[in-house]
């Protein structure tokens, strides 16, 4: 009999450990589980990192597409730009410096042409010949 006491003390061992590590898995799941959560959570509202990029486009009046103000990469220039709706396509209405492409807003109806300001005075600019007509012009000028 003495050989079945040091297996019984093993089988009884065995139950116990068996019983135990579940919670203890569980505890150290729910942990993790947790800290995932919040590491999340905290990606989402205090650095952020999920923030949608700003866009503003102004759809044309005839609804044939519309215009946006995009960055020229490696400059410091802007472009004044139309997006047809049909069909996706991309043309430059106008790529001069920042100061002369005016804004989205300031296309005319039509788009082919824009209201632009320099030094204090109003222009339009028709997109087609680049000519530039003042409209008001300026006391200091």
């Amino acid at each position: 009999m003495r050989p079945s006491i040091p297996l019984s003390c093993f089988f009884l061992i065995g139950i116990i450990g068996a019983i135990t590590t579940p919670d203890t898995l569980a505890q150290t799941s729910r942990k993790l589980i947790l800290e995932e959560a919040e590491s999340r959570l905290r990606a989402i509202y205090d650095r952020q990192e999920f923030r949608a990029k700003r866009f503003h486009a102004d759809w044309l009046p005839d609804s044939s597409g519309y215009t946006v103000l995009e960055s020229v990469p490696e400059s410091n220039e802007r472009a004044l730009v139309r997006y047809e709706a049909a069909n996706g396509k991309r043309t430059v209405l106008n790529s001069h410096r920042s100061e002369h492409a005016g804004r989205p807003g300031n296309v005319s109806p039509d788009g082919k042409s824009v209201l632009s300001s320099e030094q204090g005075n109003l222009y339009v600019r028709d997109l087609g010949s680049d000519r530039k007509i003042p409209l008001t012009k300026n006391a200091a000028d």
